[in-house]
């Protein structure tokens, strides 16, 4: 049985979510490393993908007639949540280290050397 063709929409918005699960998957993967690594590079990369979704979106018939991207829109979905998560994790790291380097700089400053120096 002869597999049905697919529509020129259907292979771009499949090589589109191809591509977003590269990302993703390489940006995860540095994520859980703990390896620097070029955050702006992935913030590139997805706002691009994302305009080349929704431009390419709005020419596809519901996803409910196209099962293939279906299927691949819910394996990338798992993808964005994790890196939504792993996101969220670093964000959350960073704002409470500021927190405490904020927190030992005002300490610093209220260790009585301003009120010192206005005794002299």
């Amino acid at each position: 049985m002869d597999m049905p063709a697919h529509s020129p929409q259907q292979n771009s918005i499949s090589n589109i979510l191809t591509n977003l699960r590269e990302v993703l998957l390489e940006e995860n993967a540095l994520l859980e490393s703990g390896q620097p690594h070029d955050h702006q590079k992935y913030v590139r990369s997805k706002n691009q993908i994302l305009r080349d979704l929704i431009i390419c979106q709005r020419s596809l018939p519901p996803l409910s007639e196209l099962p293939a991207v279906r299927e691949q829109f819910q394996g990338v979905r798992k993808l964005v949540d994790r890196n939504h998560f792993l996101l969220r994790t670093h964000v959350e790291a960073m704002t409470e280290i500021t927190s405490l380097l904020t927190e030992a700089e005002i300490s610093e400053d209220a260790d009585g050397t301003y009120s010192q120096r206005s005794v002299g």
